[in-house]
């Protein structure tokens, strides 16, 4: 996914200015952008629940092949899917 919205410039005397990209320009195109940007929210957060998920299923052993406590495993897995 295109991360590269928009850049601010500054016009002299008048303050900032949005520079939009040119396929941002088109209103359509930019309408119809937001269902896909939904999407891949929607999508990001159910990823991360289930890896979180799955990190809190693992045992000691593993824990330690990957070098994390429970301590760092319990702090991982009880934050809310939103949060990175």
């Amino acid at each position: 996914m295109n991360q590269t919205i928009c850049q601010t410039t500054y016009r002299a005397g008048i303050g900032p200015a949005v520079v939009l990209k040119d396929a941002e320009r088109d209103f359509g195109t930019w309408i119809t952008a937001i269902p896909r940007r939904l999407f891949d929210l929607l999508y990001a957060w159910q990823q991360r629940a289930t890896e979180r998920r799955h990190l809190m299923e693992l045992d000691d052993r593993m824990l330690g092949d990957l070098g994390l406590t429970r301590a760092d495993v319990h702090r991982e897995g009880t934050k809310p899917f939103w949060r990175p």
